[in-house]
């Protein structure tokens, strides 16, 4: 059976519980601590850039009843920003202390956490005993102690992408010396059977057009030669000075 807000209360499942965080038939946890790689942030507010990961921890505290169990989630509106939780779930019969959980920002722009805002909606379901109960923390300090060395076993960003691109580039790096060598080998191979036909050909080519050039301007000579030999003017035969043009006499006798 799903408890409502007033079986919650008469349950005691909530201390220090907000009005605001009471709804019809859940309860919305707040942020108490904010945890970075093992240590509580100051201030009230945590700025989570994208890909960031921190710890918040409930400000308040639950102790659930044998018979009943808790189911936490992630608000939806977190979500929508692009906020995820790492570890949301079932909350045990008999637990007593906060919760937490890993938050990790897989939107492009920075989150803002603040101290106060709800973070997990939790329902509450009435069923049979439960005969065992989990081990509880002895104090809030205990809990919180716990959680910083969890958090320790997290990268600051998630993936930890630097770590990531080392590790890969470790293990390209790593292949045997003999690999190596053979694929420069090959890589130069690759590059001479592209290139060198193609130099062979531009060489081929410059020669040829040389060639074709140089037979073109003896064309050219030999066709200027022509043409002034057919463009010289005709020379008259040349006569001496002095030398008159008689005209033609003719003889007649005289008649008798």
């Amino acid at each position: 059976m799903l408890l409502d807000k007033n079986g919650i209360k008469q349950e005691g499942i909530v201390s220090s519980s907000s009005p605001k965080s009471e709804r019809e038939t859940t309860y919305d946890a707040t942020v108490g601590e904010i945890i970075l790689k093992g240590v509580i942030q100051p201030g009230q507010s945590f700025i989570l850039q994208p890909r960031g990961v921190v710890w918040v921890i409930s400000k308040e505290e639950f102790t659930l009843p044998l018979d009943v169990t808790g189911l936490a989630t992630l608000r939806t509106t977190w979500t929508h920003d692009g906020v995820l939780a790492l570890n949301v779930g079932v909350i045990d019969p008999g637990w007593k202390g906060p919760v937490a959980t890993a938050l990790v920002n897989l939107s492009v722009t920075p989150f803002l956490v603040k101290k106060g805002d709800p973070f997990f909606r939790i329902l509450f379901h009435k069923h049979n005993a439960a005969t065992t109960a989990p081990r509880n923390p002895a104090t809030r300090a205990e809990y919180v102690n716990g959680i910083c060395e969890k958090s320790l076993k997290f990268s600051e960003t998630f993936l930890n992408m630097k770590s990531l691109v080392d590790e890969v580039a470790d293990k390209v790096l790593a292949f045997p010396k003999w690999a190596n060598i053979i694929a420069i080998l090959a890589l130069t191979v690759t590059i001479a059977a592209i290139f060198v036909p193609i130099c062979i050909q531009v060489w081929t080519e410059h020669r040829s057009a040389n060639e074709r050039i140089t037979k073109l301007e003896a064309d050219v000579d030999g066709l200027k030669n022509d043409k002034q030999s057919k463009s010289a003017p005709l020379q008259a035969p040349s006569t001496e000075k002095g030398t008159q043009r008689q005209p033609a006499t003719t003889k007649t006798e005289k008649n008798g």
